[in-house]
């Protein structure tokens, strides 16, 4: 028997140990982090936990970042880590928060990332590894063929004219790349980034949909053409205000599609380089935005810009352990489904959590605090069982998208362009993201049905010259002859 027929043989026991080894190693690195004795400890066994994890889920599930539930680990990770290692280093913390606080929260992140690697395990055992990135490319076509050539056109269309309309928005705000050194919360409510948020989410269904259509079927080149110009108008639009999230909601679905296209190693190389290079290049433009000639570089790393997706929402996790709230007991993981009743209505509306939140902690007036899944899960169950059960919520919830992929080709590209939002967001928000999407995809699907109709209608009363309506014919554009 060879090496690789006893590795055969033996793998199904070795993976049936995963669940076990998870639970394990955050246990033991929960039991390290507690008893550390400095901060700077703390963060070593926490960096230690977090990498055995993350390396331990590839060695046994193999690198797809295409799988959303595995491509999340190094996020989470990131999100676990520097925090605290900031924290260490400089003492910074926006909140009042002590080092007991910072080590709970560091507990709850590793709880987070244990719950979410024995979930993978287990589904991986019982179901098997999804292959999404295989399984979009058949998808995506069969969904596009089932979309008539006309409508698909249509489609385009509206979304070149609504990309076109974000730009002369933009600079109707008088901020059109004029904000640097301008406070960010000046420049976001001036821009109606808050108060346009279904505008801004309804534009990037639309370029999904006509990018999809484009990218899953061949020919028409100039519909690709037209898709891609309206994503690059709706990039300069976003750019030119100081966003940055909506266009990472379009990148890396178009990352995507790129790869799908790319016939080459060398081309899927430029596709996945050239992707690393726009998401750097968003990185430091939250330095640029804001930049002035006074800001230390401290104020640059920790503050506002280089570092704050990461700061921000860890301090969330720690100000609720230490001022813990009621619990919800599940309720917020509900909230998208009520976010569309208008509040006059039902006054006593659910607020989310991020809301909630700043009201709490006296931070209403300030911008950038973000979430947490960890929070969430802190604010539902509790601040023991709470981040075990959350990340097995986020991690299962990311597979079925992945699993799913060829057979809801759009919903997987939607959750891809929201992947970096989730662990800095609770999932009223990225559920309630996806849920306008989704909406504008239907929206999408009845403009270019409506289309066809209108188009076959039209041509059914149109008589050619030379034919009669009597019966059909059938011409050789070789001969000319019927």
């Amino acid at each position: 028997m060879t090496h690789a027929d006893r590795w055969a043989r033996a793998r199904p026991a070795v993976a049936a140990m995963e669940p076990f080894l998870a639970v394990a190693v955050s246990a033991l690195g929960q039991l390290a982090v507690a008893q550390a004795a400095t901060p700077l400890d703390a963060w070593g066994w926490g960096a230690l936990t977090v990498a055995i994890t993350v390396a331990a889920r590839a060695a046994w599930g193999g690198v797809d970042l295409a799988r959303l539930e595995t491509a999340v680990l190094p996020l989470l990770a990131a999100h676990a880590l520097i925090f605290p290692a900031v924290h260490a280093l400089l003492g910074y913390s926006r909140l009042p928060l002590g080092e007991a606080d910072v080590r709970r929260a560091l507990l709850a992140h590793l709880a987070l990332m244990g719950g979410a690697w024995g979930a993978l395990a287990v589904a991986d055992l019982a179901w098997g590894r999804p292959r999404p990135m295989a399984t979009l490319r058949d998808g995506l076509a069969r969904w596009a063929a089932r979309r008539p050539l006309d409508g698909s056109a249509a489609v385009t269309v509206v979304a070149l004219a609504a990309a076109v309309a974000a730009v002369l928005y933009g600079v109707s705000t008088g901020f059109f790349f004029a904000f640097g050194g301008a406070d960010r919360r000046l420049v976001y409510l001036a821009t109606g980034e808050e108060r346009l948020w279904l505008v801004r989410y309804a534009i990037q269904g639309l370029l999904l949909w006509s990018l999809a259509a484009a990218f899953g079927r061949p020919g028409a080149a100039w519909r690709r053409a037209g898709a891609l110009g309206a994503a690059a108008l709706f990039i300069v639009a976003v750019l030119g205000v100081g966003g940055r999230r909506d266009i990472i909601g379009v990148l890396l679905p178009l990352a995507a599609l790129g790869w799908m296209a790319a016939r080459t190693p060398r081309a899927r190389a430029l596709v996945l380089g050239g992707v690393l290079a726009a998401l750097l290049s968003l990185f430091a433009f939250a330095a640029i935005r804001t930049w002035s000639g006074d800001r230390s570089v401290t104020d640059l790393l920790t503050l506002y810009d280089l570092l704050g997706e990461f700061l921000f929402p860890w301090q969330v996790v720690a100000w609720l352990l230490a001022n813990a709230p009621a619990p919800l007991l599940g309720a917020s993981y509900l909230y998208p489904l009520v976010l569309w009743i208008p509040r006059s209505a039902w006054a006593g509306k659910p607020v989310i959590l991020t809301e909630q939140f700043s009201v709490q902690a006296g931070v209403a007036d300030q911008l950038g605090f973000g979430f947490s899944p960890v929070a969430e899960a802190v604010w539902n169950f509790g601040s023991v069982a709470g981040p075990w059960l959350g990340g097995v919520l986020v991690a299962l919830a990311l597979r079925a998208l992945s699993a799913r992929a060829g057979a809801w080709p759009l919903l997987y590209l939607a959750a891809l362009g929201r992947l970096l939002s989730v662990p800095r967001s609770e999932f009223a928000s990225v559920g309630g993201e996806l849920l306008v999407l989704a909406a504008t995809f239907l929206a999408c699907d009845a403009l270019a049905q409506a289309v066809s109709r209108v188009g076959a209608h039209q041509g059914r009363g149109r008589v050619q010259p030379g034919a009669t309506t009597d019966a059909p014919h059938t011409m050789s554009r070789a001969t000319g002859r019927p």
